[in-house]
């Protein structure tokens, strides 16, 4: 992702893409005993690649079903704004007290805790949510996370642009 652009640009249904990534994700929620939420609203296009933006939401949904505490529940959202959808991914937290790894977390390499290096053989190399933040800015968006309210959810917002009246 940091080599020259080489995504796609072309105009894709933003909204299908999300449900059906995120769908490949319930049944692995389901395996771990964690539910698996998912409310998107329809119809939305963008502007961009495809894949990518698969691959960014795959990122998102992997690390919440992986690092979800306790029996948690995962939530999928995506809204629209005017210009704008945010899709927003969010599961209970391990270390709700933890904000200063909000400003780090997407630091390659870096994992918010020791126990993300042994989650049972599971954990990646702490580069996922590097890889998905450049692409959500590769499409002139953004990835950000926070811990709102009590801070016992953690919830990652990607802000991508959509385009109106595409057909």
């Amino acid at each position: 992702m940091d080599e020259a652009d080489c995504m796609q640009r072309e105009v894709f249904d933003l909204s299908g893409a999300v449900i059906q990534t995120a769908a490949l994700f319930a049944p692995i929620a389901a395996m771990k005993e964690k539910s698996f939420e998912v409310d998107v609203c329809e119809g939305v296009s963008a502007l961009g690649d495809e894949d990518a933006i698969r691959r960014m939401v795959s990122i998102l949904c992997d690390n919440a079903v992986l690092y979800a505490s306790g029996s948690g529940d995962i939530r999928l959202t995506m809204r629209t704004s005017a210009r704008t959808s945010e899709i927003s991914v969010s599961n209970l937290w391990q270390k709700p007290s933890d904000r200063d790894a909000l400003e780090k977390i997407f630091d390659r390499f870096y994992r918010a805790d020791a126990s993300r290096d042994r989650n049972n053989g599971e954990a990646g190399f702490g580069i996922g949510l590097a890889i998905a933040q450049k692409i959500a800015l590769r499409h002139n968006g953004k990835l950000y996370a926070d811990a709102p309210g009590t801070g016992e959810r953690i919830c990652f917002h990607a802000i991508i642009p959509i385009i109106r009246d595409a057909k």
